[in-house]
Formats: C-alpha cells, structure tokens, sequence
C-alpha cells in the first residue's frame, strides 16, 4: 500500500490554488511529452537482430518497464491536480 498523498493547504501567505494547479498541469503535460518520445525511441529488432533474441526480448522489457514508471507519474500528477482543483 502506498502512502497518501500529501497535499498543499491553500492559505494566504501561500501559493495560490490557480498556481499550485497550473503547476501540476504543466507538469503532467511535460510527462506526457516524455512519454511521447520514450514510445517512439522503444528497441527496435534492426537494431538488435546481430545479437542474441534474448538480449532484445530484455531491452523492450526494461523499456516496457519506463514506460509504466512514467505513466504512474502521470497519474499521480493528475490525481494532485484534482485534489488541489477540488480544495
């Protein structure tokens, strides 16, 4: 079980809630633009074909593995972003 996440209190002497979810959406739209291009640069076979199988069989494992670590930052961004919108 993961922890909560922690959320930011919108008070005066802090952040604005338009800032604070600003932030996220920039954050989470920067994400998708990296998730973009890490799914366009997976391992391709051509560039693997002189080696063993299973050496490519792991390079798209482990780029299979990227790829959901940064889709579960982005909906973890997104879950703040509707916290703070909801505050």
């Amino acid at each position: 079980m993961t922890a909560p996440l922690p959320l930011p209190e919108i008070h005066l002497n802090g952040s604005g809630q338009n800032s604070l979810l600003g932030q996220m959406v920039d954050a989470v739209q920067a994400l998708k633009l990296a998730a973009d291009a890490m799914r366009e640069s997976y391992p391709h076979m051509r560039d693997y074909y002189t080696l063993d199988p299973a050496i490519h069989s792991e390079a798209f494992k482990q780029h299979q593995d990227r790829i959901s670590r940064i889709e579960s930052l982005i909906e973890e961004y997104e879950s703040i972003a509707v916290a703070i919108a909801s505050l």
